[in-house]
């Protein structure tokens, strides 16, 4: 940004898609605690730090490399 115009530039057009974006980032957190309360009751109590790390790890790679994730999910597909 050179200016304050380019500034206000960018912080109205940041305005505008910040409500899809929180509705979004909410859907996502939404599905994580949804994810990780069936995950607690399938573990029954043997939910230790070591499956929540090897989960976040994953979560981790999934972001960094949406592509790589999709083409395993397909490749393990005929076996679910």
């Amino acid at each position: 940004m050179q200016n304050a115009c380019e500034f206000k530039q960018c912080l109205e057009e940041s305005h505008a898609v910040l409500p899809t974006a929180c509705q979004a980032l909410g859907k996502t957190i939404k599905e994580i605690l949804k994810q990780y309360h069936q995950l607690a009751k399938q573990l029954k109590g043997a939910f230790t730090l070591r499956y929540l790390k090897a989960y976040l790890q994953h979560l981790e790679q999934v972001i960094l490399e949406p592509q790589k994730d999709r083409r395993k999910s397909v490749e393990l597909k005929p076996w679910q």
